[in-house]
């Protein structure tokens, strides 16, 4: 049952001092199989590439040296480590050939990476140390998987057992291209399997792999190593299967991570045992995450007036700042020059100041959610050429490498000698920001849910400017209230949940996989239907507020209300038939998807997109149903038969599709509509 499944684990593992994780670097207390002489294991892990514009994947030396461990204790004959600078193309490759010789002809082949790949035909490519992040670069310098299994001379009759923790997206493991000159196509993956084959990659082609939250270790090559100690023995025969570890492996990181969707893949026999793991499993069964979600607080985090005659804790990372007349200001031309502040625990927040560009061709910058060693996120206004702003994100903060996100784009041109206000409100996957009062800025993308805390930053490009009166303030979850416009003042709140104690809030699931996620509830199939419940059959004239977030998929969002077992309900379809419709339905006494009856006259087109959120408002009052999306009435009708329903609770769910929703709420409407 994954509630009380996510509720153990929350309550063994949200204070760091009462628990952590467990430690996987030592060999096993206890051999878990008998000497295996004759096998050849194959262990390369790159954590610092060559080029700085390659970004380093943090922990990967250390679980290597874990698996080398592991695999020495398991009486593997002969066990090469290769880390960071030995594992170029040439020496893994002549590095596999000797292995292959020295292997017993009824001897086992193991194989471990920890790096990055790129996508290409077939396997892809695992990068090589002195790769760039170039397109041209990521295709020459790597080994298709095939090719190195040849030459660790895996045959017919040959056992191979691998194990892949690199993606195929071109995605690095904060979720940005690695290719600074334009995107990798991206392609399906399908690994040869010569002889009895059996690999384990960290997740799907179009996804990226990454770390733990609270333990800078990639997260695949740690989890598949503990489900072979025993972790993932389900049926507890000692036996771990391949079946067994990739079902552990993404049941783990379904609950452990809510930032990005990374689901491991095995290619190979479900059914073949990879070890005879003896271990216990922990008291993390899937590891949930043993850092707590960070508090929701309010109030102001940090305020700068600058009237100290100092730059009052600002750090400089590049840049000539100086205090000025009670502002602080950047002298320099420099690209770029950045100076911040704060703490790197801040999370959700907002972030207002004052500036003035005094001269200069280009940009000025507000940096967020930064952290030393991670990177972080930066908003530049007025840049290239003084023409455009746009969301980017920022790999070293003292540094010019970033990643655009293009579709952020818009046009805004800064004047010298005036002073504007800018306002920028980060929470959780979304971004706003606004100059001069004007929204230039709303988005929302898991790449920046992978920067989920940090502090706060100003700077500028080839531009001098001055900056003041800078306040950071924590954002609560937004909420509707009651009173709102459009509802009688007092009316009675039904139902109201932002999420943020864990649990799904009183929704009861009657199909798909959902879980408490982050703040949110999310589910996580590509059911038909999958759908929670929640309220009580005496509802009857309210209305239903919420935010949803579609993470991927073919279809729909469903909003069932009026519901009741065994007489059925009405229902609002949002983005049904292939993500095209919008449509009212009948359920059926059951309260299947399958086999509404869609009223025809109430469609609408409607198509949502992937990794957007949208506000969803729905109000049912006798036999008259209105509906609106992001502000927009789409649905509007009066009919008697509406009002046969006359009563009962409220669904939330999704059609082949996969989301979360948050900020929740049901209101009692009076009798009388308002006059709108």
């Amino acid at each position: 049952m994954p509630l009380l499944f996510v509720l153990r684990l929350i309550a063994t593992l949200v204070a760091p001092a009462l628990a952590s994780f467990p430690n996987i670097d030592a060999a096993p207390a206890v051999a878990t199989e008998s000497s295996r002489l004759g096998d050849v294991a194959l262990i390369a892990a790159i954590e610092d590439y060559t080029y700085e514009s390659m970004p380093d994947v943090p922990g990967a030396r250390a679980n290597a040296e874990a698996w080398a461990a592991y695999l020495r204790a398991r009486g593997v004959g002969t066990v090469k480590l290769l880390l960071d600078a030995d594992v170029t193309e040439t020496n893994l490759v002549e590095q596999a050939r000797a292995l292959a010789g020295l292997r017993a002809p009824e001897g086992r082949v193991w194989l471990v990476f920890v790096g990055h790949g790129a996508p290409g035909v077939g396997g892809g490519a695992l990068v090589t140390v002195d790769a760039q992040a170039t397109a041209t670069s990521l295709r020459d310098r790597g080994v298709a998987p095939a090719d190195l299994a040849h030459a660790l001379g895996v045959r017919d009759g040959v056992e191979l057992f691998a194990v892949v923790d690199a993606c195929f997206s071109g995605r690095s493991p904060g979720g940005v291209a690695l290719a600074a000159d334009g995107a990798l196509p991206v392609r399906p993956v399908n690994f040869d399997r010569p002889g009895r084959s059996s690999w384990l990659v960290a997740a799907a082609f179009d996804q990226f792999a990454g770390p733990l939250p609270g333990l800078d270790r990639p997260a695949f090559s740690w989890l598949a190593l503990g489900a072979l100690r025993g972790w993932a023995d389900r049926d507890g025969d000692h036996r771990v299967t391949g079946g067994e570890v990739v079902e552990y492996t993404r049941r783990a990181l379904v609950e452990a991570v809510s930032v990005r969707r990374q689901e491991p893949q095995l290619f190979g026999d479900p059914a073949a045992v990879w070890s005879l793991g003896a271990e216990s499993a922990p008291t993390l069964a899937a590891v949930a995450s043993v850092v707590p979600v960070p508090p929701r607080v309010t109030g102001v985090l940090a305020r700068w007036d600058f009237e100290q005659g100092n730059l009052d804790g600002w750090a400089s990372a590049r840049g000539q700042w100086t205090e000025m007349d009670g502002t602080i200001a950047q002298n320099s031309g420099d690209r770029p020059a950045r100076a911040l502040a704060g703490d790197d625990a801040w999370a959700d927040y907002a972030v207002d100041f004052d500036f003035q560009k005094i001269d200069g061709p280009d940009a000025v910058m507000v940096v967020f959610r930064a952290v030393d060693g991670r990177g972080g996120l930066q908003w530049t206004l007025g840049g290239w050429g003084n023409t455009a702003a746009k969301l980017q994100v920022l790999g070293d903060l003292g540094g010019a490498g970033v990643q655009d996100i293009e579709s952020t784009r818009a046009a805004l041109s800064l004047e010298a000698g005036r002073t504007y206000h800018v306002r920028l409100e980060v929470r959780g996957a979304r971004v706003v920001g606004y100059v001069g009062g004007a929204k230039l800025l709303d988005v929302t993308d898991p790449v920046l849910a992978a920067h989920p805390t940090g502090r706060v930053g100003l700077g500028t490009w080839q531009t001098r400017a001055w900056f003041d009166n800078v306040t950071v303030t924590a954002l609560p979850p937004s909420t509707a209230a009651a009173g709102q416009p459009g509802l009688p003042q007092g009316s009675q709140r039904l139902y109201g949940s932002d999420f943020t104690q864990p649990g799904l809030s009183g929704f009861a699931p009657t199909g798909g996989q959902w879980y408490w996620m982050d703040g949110r509830l999310a589910q996580q199939a590509h059911a038909k239907p999958a759908r929670a419940m929640v309220g009580d059959t005496s509802w009857r004239d309210y209305a239903v507020e919420f935010d949803v977030h579609r993470i991927d998929g073919r279809d729909a969002i469903l909003v069932a209300f009026r519901a009741k077992p065994g007489r059925g309900g009405l229902q609002w379809v949002l983005g049904g038939w292939g993500n095209k419709t919008a449509k009212l339905e009948v359920l059926r006494p059951d309260l299947a998807g399958a086999g509404a009856r869609g009223l025809e006259d109430t469609a609408r087109p409607m198509t949502l997109v992937d990794g957007r959120t949208y506000h969803v408002r729905l109000e049912v009052r006798g036999a008259h149903v209105m509906g609106w999306v992001d502000g927009v009435l789409y649905l509007d009708i009066t009919d008697p038969e509406l009002g046969v329903h006359d009563g009962g609770g409220l669904g939330l769910g999704t059609w082949e599709t996969r989301a979360w929703f948050d900020n929740v709420t049901v209101t009692a409407l009076g009798a009388q509509e308002p006059a709108r």
